[in-house]
């Protein structure tokens, strides 16, 4: 059954197949899918399998009957919010009283009327379409009011906390720098310098992650050379990398082109660049690689550096899980860096994910990008 290209779909549980073939009939004539089952062991099996969005299931089957399959289903999370109307020839009240209280939404009773049967099928169908859109309506603002609570967390934390230790510096120059020599004060300038340039840092990331949540940041695809824009994002960071004796290999397939926003892309593997110099030890080596994908292109950013815990593994692309490491040099970060390289790699319509690498100690992050015709 596929609701996706239908009204919606419908399981029918009886064992008659005379009943089947004129229930599926209604059905099918109204452009609904339908799939059949002629007893409850059946019924139970098929939905495993794919989720209809209403059965119609006869109460007096072999077997297991009606009422024990209903109860099944709505004792399995899985398959709960199904709706099921019963199809009964019994009109005693224990009996449609009994279908209630075991969750079924409704009834019909045979023989069925046609015009009645499609009244109460699409009434139920169009509740569950509204339930379903009610839910989702729901998880999203959750995962909103969620990630609105983080970002003023990170906010009021990160953003706030560094200029406490920034003003005890300036605090400091300005009671005692008289006093000071010469390489005592260039000393608290290089502190003070680190310190707005990590703050400067999480700021840009900050406003360049709140643009894209409010649609101001959009891609706009064009054909862009992988290999030419790892090549700038490595002259930029090469000095950063030299700190640290870090070797950086690009072996980037030259005629490897993906279609995305060159400005989003260019700050993916920057940032990708960037996290991997920060957990890379002195004299290590990164390697980006690209090859070819069952859906475009897949490029590696390949270190060997302290790797990824299973436990911050799950963390790392979540703003409600907001985690942020030294570097093997005690280098801070912001701990936004790999959100926004997901969300801008999700806006070019690609895959982020990273794995620990199994034959030696690093990690190696992996993007796949859509491939330029």
């Amino acid at each position: 059954m596929n609701g996706e290209t239908t009204k919606g779909s419908v399981l029918i549980v009886d064992d008659v197949p005379e009943n089947l073939q004129v229930l599926g009939n209604v059905l099918l004539q109204k452009g609904l899918d339908v799939g059949f089952a002629t007893n409850g062991e059946e019924a139970l099996e098929a939905v495993q399998y794919s989720k209809p969005d209403l059965i119609l299931l006869d109460i007096m089957m072999p077997g297991i009957s009606g009422i024990t399959v209903c109860q099944k289903l709505k004792s399995n999370p899985e398959t709960q919010d199904i709706p099921v109307i019963f199809l009964t020839a019994k009109t005693q009240p224990e009996d449609i009283i009994k279908g209630f209280e075991v969750g079924a939404v409704d009834y019909v009773t045979k023989p069925f009327n046609s015009g009645e049967l499609l009244a109460r099928v699409m009434t139920q169908l169009e509740l569950k379409k509204s339930r379903d859109l009610i839910a989702k309506q729901i998880e999203e603002l959750m995962e909103l009011n969620a990630t609105k609570d983080k970002f003023f967390s990170i906010i009021a934390h990160d953003l706030r906390g560094p200029f406490s230790g920034l003003l005890g510096l300036t605090d400091l120059l300005s009671q005692e720098g008289e006093s000071m020599n010469q390489e005592e004060i260039i000393d608290l300038i290089k502190k003070m310098h680190q310190t707005l340039k990590n703050q400067y840092s999480l700021l840009e990331n900050l406003l360049q992650w709140a643009s894209i949540q409010t649609q101001r940041l959009r891609p706009q695809p064009i054909k862009v050379n992988l290999l030419r824009t790892a090549k700038d994002v490595i002259s930029l960071l090469q000095a950063n990398a030299d700190k640290k004796d870090i070797e950086i290999i690009n072996e980037i397939l030259p005629e490897h082109n993906v279609f995305v926003d060159k400005q989003m892309i260019t700050s993916v593997i920057h940032n990708l660049l960037t996290n991997a110099i920060k957990f890379s030890f002195e004299g290590g080596k990164i390697i980006f690689e690209s090859v070819y994908a069952e859906n475009g292109i897949l490029l590696k950013v390949i270190d060997n550096g302290v790797g990824i815990p299973d436990e911050v593994k799950s963390k790392l692309f979540k703003i409600d899980k907001h985690h942020s490491t030294l570097g093997t040099k005690n280098e801070k970060g912001s701990g936004l860096g790999l959100i926004l390289c997901k969300e801008m790699v999700e806006k070019n319509g690609g895959k982020i994910w990273a794995e620990r690498n199994t034959n030696a100690s690093g990690t190696t992050f992996f993007v796949l990008l859509p491939e330029a015709n």
